[in-house]
Formats: C-alpha cells, sequence, structure tokens
C-alpha cells in the first residue's frame, strides 16, 4: 500500500530534469521525457535579427501569410527597432506552432530568429530536491523512506519520487522541508549523497526538441535539390507536390536559398522524403537535372520535431487483379509472363489473363486474386534483361455516364441566337436553360438545364416543330474528363500546367491523364483520369505565371467553345497562299477545294497551299538591346551607366562580331520607357545609345560540325524530341565557309535551351556542338 501511495502521489506532481519539464510518472528502460502542460496556450513569439527596413505593416503582411510563412492573423505587434525584435501576439496559439515548424525563415532576404514568447512570471517555490551518488541499486521507496524519517534526514512528507539516468527529483508536500533538507549532509547506504535545490530553468524557446531515446534522432523529412534552373522554383514546388511525377507529396514547408543555389523541401514524413531522394528515375524540371538528396541537419542538442501524418489508402469496393506494366518491348513478351508467374523473383503466381499493347509498350497481367497482384505491385522495382520495369495497379476507367441535366443539339443556323433557343425550350419542353455553350463553328450548342431533362420530350419536340426552318437534332452528352483552359501566357509550358492541375491542394484538381497544348489556336486542353474532377475544379478561381486563366468543361462532341456570349460566330477560313499567280478570278469555298488536287488557270499551272498568318512575336521583360556602341566603351562603362540611371545591374552581356551592338540582361523585368528616357538624355562615352526590345528568337547556332554533316542530318537530329527536346524545323541555313549553322524551328517557344542538356547523345554525327 505505501509503494502504491507513493506512485500515485509521484504521478500527481510535475518535475523537471535538465531543462526539460516532464508530467510526473513512473520512468524506466529509455530517457523520456515530456513537456510541462502549459496552463495556458502561448500565442506569443518573440523575433530577432531582423532587417534595418522592417516596419509593423511589413510584419503583419509577412506573419499572416499561412501557405509560405505558417502564421494567421495577428492580434497585437510590438516592434523594438533599438534591438531590431519584435513580440508578434496571434489570434490563435496553432499559428505559433506553424511559424516554428516553418523555420529557417527569410524576411527582407534576410534570416531572422523566431522562438516562443512566454512572459517572465514570479517562479513558485520549489518543493523538489536533487539526488546524486547513491548507490546503483536504490530504489524509489528506500529514497522516500529515508526523506520522510524527519529524525534521519530532516524530511517530511514525500510526494513523489523519480529515479532516471543517476539522478533522483524528491518532491515534498512543504518547499520549507525541502529548503531545510538541503542545509543538511546526508549518508545513505555507505555514500555521502549530494542534495540540491531543484529549480526549474527558464526555457528560451519553445523549439526546443522533445527528446525520445537518449540516442535517438528525430527523423529526416527534408531534402536538399540543387541543379536548378534559377525562376524555375514554382514549378519545383507543383513538381514535388506530386506524387506521380516525383514520388513526393503535400510540402510542409519549401525555402529556396537562390545565393546558395539550394532549395530544401520538408514533407510531412520521412517516408515521402526517403522515397523522392531514392527514386530510381532522374529528377527533371525546366529541363534541368535535379541533384535532390536526404538534408543531413548538423548535429545539435536540440532537433525539429515535425509531426507525422499517416495517410491511409482507400479501400476498395471492387477486387483490382490486373497490374499494368510500362516500357516492355515486343521481344520480351515471351519472357515477361514468365517474370511474373514467378513467385521468388516478382511475387506473382499463376496468370489469368495477358493482353498486350504495343503502341503504347504496355503489358496488362491478370492474377486470380486482387492480393497477388498489390504483392507483386508492393515489391517495387522489378527488371528483366537488365531493363527497369514500371509496374502499377490496373483500375479500369469507369464507362462515362451522361448528363442528366444537359442536351447537344445539331443543326443550328447563323440565325438562330441564344434568345431563341431559350424561347424554343421553354415553349416545347418547359425548362429554362441555365447556360448555352455554342461550338466555335456555330452549328452545335451544349444546352445546361437546372434540373432533368425528359430526352423523349425534347426529342419529340425536334422533330415536329422547326426552328428558324431547321429540325434541331438532339443527342445525350457524355460526362466530359477534360476542361478547356484559355488566357494561358505564351511561355507556360505543359509540365507547369499539368503539375498545376495535379495540385489538389492549389487547383482542387487531380492525376492527369494528359495535356493538349494548341498553341496555334491559345487554347489547351486537360484530360483528368477522373471526369468528376472537371466540375470540382470549375468552383474556383485559377493562376498560372501570374495570368487569370478562363476554365470551361470541354465537351468532345462540342469541340471549342465560342468566346462570343451573345451569339454563335461562324469561323473564317484559313488564308490561302497563291504563287505563280494568273490575274483571274480565282475562288474557294472549302478547305477541300484548296487541298483538292491540280489547280490551273488560263491553263497556267498553280501551286496553292493554305497560309498561316503570321502570329505576334513576344518580347523578353529582362533583356535590351543597345545599339550605336561607340569604339571605347566597354562592359564596367555599361554597367555603371545602367546602375546609376535605372537602377538595376545587368547580369550578362552579349556583344555581336562588330562590337557595336550588345544584348544584356537583367534579373529582373526592365523598366524600358526609364532606360529610353535615360539614353536620350545622357550620352556615353560621346554617343547616345539606341534602345530596343528583344523578340524571343526562333533560331539557333552551331558550330563545330563535321564535314560530312548534311542540312537534313541536322534537320532531322533537331525534330526529334526525343533525342534533342526540338520540335518542327522551320529551316536550315548551312553556312559551311563561315564554319557554322543556323536551324529554324517553326515554335518560338520550343525549348531551345534544353538541347545544352543532350548535347553528349549526339555523337555519331558531330564531334561537338557549340549552340548560342
Amino acid at each position: 500500500m505505501a509503494e502504491k501511495r507513493v506512485r500515485e502521489k509521484a504521478a500527481s506532481s510535475e518535475h523537471e530534469l535538465e531543462t526539460e519539464f516532464v508530467e510526473g510518472q513512473k520512468w524506466k528502460g529509455n530517457y523520456a521525457l515530456k513537456r510541462k502542460v502549459k496552463d495556458e496556450p502561448i500565442k506569443k513569439i518573440k523575433v530577432t535579427k531582423l532587417p534595418d527596413g522592417a516596419v509593423e505593416e511589413t510584419l503583419m503582411n509577412y506573419f499572416e501569410n499561412m501557405r509560405r510563412n505558417g502564421g494567421g492573423p495577428i492580434e497585437t505587434i510590438e516592434y523594438h527597432p533599438a534591438t531590431s525584435s519584435a513580440i508578434i501576439e496571434f489570434q490563435e496559439a496553432d499559428a505559433v506552432d506553424r511559424v516554428l515548424k516553418k523555420q529557417p525563415l527569410l524576411f527582407l532576404k534576410k534570416q531572422i530568429s523566431v522562438e516562443e514568447y512566454v512572459e517572465e512570471k514570479e517562479e513558485p517555490p520549489s518543493c523538489t530536491i536533487e539526488v546524486q551518488g547513491f548507490v546503483k541499486n536504490t530504489t524509489e521507496d528506500m529514497l522516500e523512506m529515508y526523506f520522510e524519517n524527519s529524525k534521519r534526514s530532516g524530511g517530511g512528507e514525500v510526494v513523489g519520487v523519480v529515479i532516471e539516468c543517476g539522478v533522483a527529483l524528491v518532491t515534498f508536500a512543504d518547499e520549507n522541508v525541502a529548503s531545510s533538507v538541503c542545509e543538511r549532509e546526508h549518508t545513505l547506504g555507505g555514500r555521502k549523497l549530494n542534495v540540491s535545490l531543484h529549480l526549474p530553468k527558464k526555457k528560451s524557446s519553445a523549439v526546443e526538441a522533445v527528446k525520445v531515446e537518449e540516442d535517438a534522432v528525430v527523423p529526416v523529412c527534408t531534402v536538399e535539390v540543387r541543379g536548378y534552373k534559377m525562376g524555375s522554383e514554382a514549378t519545383i514546388e507543383l513538381y514535388f507536390e506530386n506524387a506521380k511525377r516525383s514520388g513526393g507529396d503535400e510540402i510542409v514547408k519549401f525555402d529556396p536559398f537562390d545565393s546558395d543555389g539550394v532549395i530544401f523541401i520538408t514533407f510531412a514524413s520521412k517516408e515521402v522524403a526517403r522515397r523522392v531522394s531514392e527514386l530510381e528515375r532522374q529528377h527533371v524540371v525546366a529541363g534541368c537535372t535535379l541533384d535532390v538528396k536526404l538534408y543531413e541537419p548538423p548535429k545539435c542538442k536540440s532537433t525539429l520535431k515535425l509531426p507525422q501524418i499517416c495517410s491511409k489508402e482507400p479501400e476498395e469496393s471492387v477486387p483490382h487483379c490486373t497490374i499494368a506494366v510500362r516500357a516492355v518491348t515486343r521481344r520480351m513478351i515471351e519472357t515477361v509472363p514468365l517474370y511474373f508467374e514467378n513467385k521468388k523473383r516478382s511475387g506473382g503466381d499463376e496468370i489469368v489473363k495477358f493482353e498486350y499493347n504495343e503502341e503504347n509498350e504496355i503489358a496488362y497481367i491478370t492474377y486470380e486474386s486482387e492480393e497477388v497482384a498489390r504483392r507483386v505491385v508492393k515489391l517495387g522495382q522489378h527488371k528483366l534483361e537488365g531493363l527497369p520495369l514500371k509496374v502499377k495497379l490496373f483500375i479500369p476507367p469507369q464507362p462515362r455516364p451522361h448528363y442528366e441535366d444537359r442536351v447537344l443539339l445539331e443543326q443550328l443556323t447563323s440565325k438562330i441566337t441564344r434568345d431563341s433557343l431559350t424561347n424554343f425550350l421553354e415553349a416545347r419542353i418547359g425548362l429554362t436553360p441555365s447556360e448555352i455553350f455554342f461550338g466555335d463553328e456555330g452549328d452545335k450548342a451544349v444546352i445546361i438545364f437546372n434540373e432533368k431533362i425528359d430526352f423523349q420530350k425534347l426529342e419529340e419536340a425536334c422533330k415536329q416543330r422547326s426552328l428558324e426552318g431547321k429540325h434541331l437534332q438532339p443527342s445525350k452528352v457524355h460526362v466530359s474528363n477534360c476542361i478547356l483552359v484559355l488566357n494561358l501566357k505564351i511561355t507556360t509550358t505543359e509540365d507547369e500546367i499539368e503539375l498545376y492541375f495535379e495540385n489538389e491542394k492549389r487547383s482542387w484538381g487531380g492525376p492527369v491523364e494528359k495535356v493538349e497544348f494548341k498553341r496555334e489556336e491559345e487554347y489547351c486542353l486537360v484530360y483528368f483520369e477522373d471526369h468528376a474532377i472537371c466540375e470540382q475544379v470549375l468552383q474556383r478561381k485559377h493562376k498560372i505565371d501570374g495570368s487569370e486563366l478562363h476554365i470551361f468543361v470541354y465537351y468532345e462532341c462540342l469541340g471549342r467553345i465560342s468566346e462570343d456570349d451573345n451569339r454563335p460566330h461562324f469561323k473564317s477560313p484559313k488564308s490561302v497562299k497563291l504563287e505563280q499567280l494568273v490575274f483571274a478570278k480565282t475562288q474557294f469555298q472549302m478547305k477541300s477545294d484548296v487541298q483538292g488536287g491540280l489547280h490551273q488557270v488560263k491553263g497556267q499551272a498553280l501551286k496553292v497551299t493554305l497560309d498561316k498568318p503570321p502570329t505576334s512575336i513576344p518580347t523578353y521583360n529582362n533583356k535590351v538591346l543597345l545599339a550605336g556602341l561607340p569604339s571605347n566603351v566597354n562592359t564596367n562603362c555599361l554597367s555603371n551607366f545602367l546602375e546609376v540611371k535605372i537602377g538595376q545591374t545587368p547580369v550578362h552581356f552579349l556583344y555581336n562580331k562588330e562590337m557595336d551592338k550588345v544584348i544584356i540582361t537583367f534579373k529582373d523585368t526592365i523598366d524600358f520607357e526609364k532606360l529610353e528616357e535615360a539614353c536620350k538624355k545622357r550620352p556615353v562615352e560621346g554617343s547616345y545609345l539606341k534602345p530596343s526590345k528583344v523578340h524571343f528568337s526562333n533560331c539557333i547556332i552551331i558550330s563545330h560540325l563535321q564535314t560530312t554533316t548534311t542540312d537534313d542530318m541536322i534537320a532531322f537530329y533537331f525534330e526529334n524530341k526525343a533525342r534533342s527536346s526540338g520540335g518542327p524545323v522551320e529551316k536550315v541555313e548551312f553556312k559551311r565557309k563561315e564554319g557554322y549553322c543556323l536551324v529554324f524551328f517553326e515554335d518560338h517557344t520550343s525549348k531551345i535551351h534544353l538541347f545544352l542538356y543532350n548535347l553528349h547523345r549526339f555523337s555519331i554525327i558531330l564531334k561537338s556542338l557549340i549552340i548560342f
């Protein structure tokens, strides 16, 4: 009974050991420490090492940004410029923990220090003593009985005893007893005891770690990323939140340190960080192969404890017994079934069904049970004939149902307007359309209602009654898994679009099946694996590269919708280019007339081709061309001039052969009007420079070609996207005397810079390439 009473007393008391608070409990085995439970949640932080330009408004904007810095709504701010510090009180205590987990933090490009702020209060008298020097076999009961013996120890009633790591904490019911005990000498078991009053030490920061085991290391959930392209940070963040592309998941913290050329990415769990760092394939973003490895924090006494989040996979109601195996070549067809039936090598078993898609190089293997299929997938890496195979559980797509509130109407004429369609439907089926989307050709429309349509009634109405002399043809509309995206910047890439719409947190999207970018028509189609995502995505606004997007559901039966909100418009035919024209009246009514074959006018053969109208080429916002350079001007002179006149420092200079022109690149966007004005007012070395904007180029220059290399070989190579990351080539101009070649691409937005990372592959024809 005495032992039980002692343990109950100890468990009800609070103790502290080596600056760490613990809730009273029986300690055994490992060095387990827990924080003292605070009476009130802490809502304040102390920020130090603030830069000189800090003001309260900037601090408020910074720490109220929950996504970037983890903060939240602020109650008060006390800014102390003299000490470069501030005390910030949040409305919610959770904001303090979020901010602390986001460290290190950069404010105005300077790293700041953040710690929990607890107002100093008068410490209550200590009732606890620290006891050291006792023999190893000393028990808690022995210490309790000794210190409750007032004759031997001068003690009194003991409410708790805890022993760990050779130190005992003995708590008395009265603080006066604890003080008097410390004034006496004590001997127990023939050993002299070291007894002192136990005073809790103040904690300067709430980011102190909670040590779980004596030699334990907090799991590393952070990876460091190097070798990235400056300016691609947003794309990298989207990439590493994409589990399918990078193996990553939700990012807890994203810290780019451009000066060091490294990005620190913290995930919610160590498993995700390890999976990303150990991914078999390379991480490639914006044409750069990234160097990704687990971050090894410097060894110190305290490390940050991050929350562990457990993700549970949704249970499948229907068994899935089929796996999809990618990268299966035709010569592997016979060996693949043998491998996946070998339980020892692949985890598989007897195959029920084997199908092969030669075009996509995918094998579909069906087992008798889902357990076998999942076992094969869980095994992870599979190799056959030295080549890695990509294996995943195959979940057949669900058949797309029809919309019950939408219908497609065909056979529309140019006379049929939105109002006339609305009146017709209200009169014939008693329903008012909520939305009408006309096709770009103007002969079709998808009608959306607020309630279910009686399709048979609509069919009957269209048969019996015409509209503007035409009997409309209604048909059901399949549920779409695609959205139409408009108002994209010309520099936006397919990768950026895919990463954005696969990021559920930012776009409310999900897994993307494919992205089709129609640059000439200036729109993009995004196909999702789940058709239910389309309606979900439409519920919010979207922005990529600073451009606000216009999103619509894309109906395959309708095609691109008309952007005219009032009535459909007929799409004008493409212009026709006529060569060797003999003056005569020439009229084409349809595209097929142009492509129908030989055309003659008065016996003269014509060469007729469809001609694409020229598109405007955008200009760089961080580059400028300066012409009229005098012979005595140099880079230092130009840099000084630009720094003084427009307040920007150039990062790169590219001169022409005659040295009278130069293209200057800046890190940030240029104020071109300010530069023009400066060049007009102030000469440089006696000459007034002439600035002009630099257009995106669709051409590259290549040198160091072999003499046997032909124009066709160069064109074929740079049109092979897999080998060169190029695209359709408009023309090749070989300047053999000058020793270089010009390659013009049809699309000036081609990722020409990617060629620099693929030069080593082209060793058969070219000894070396230098691309500008």
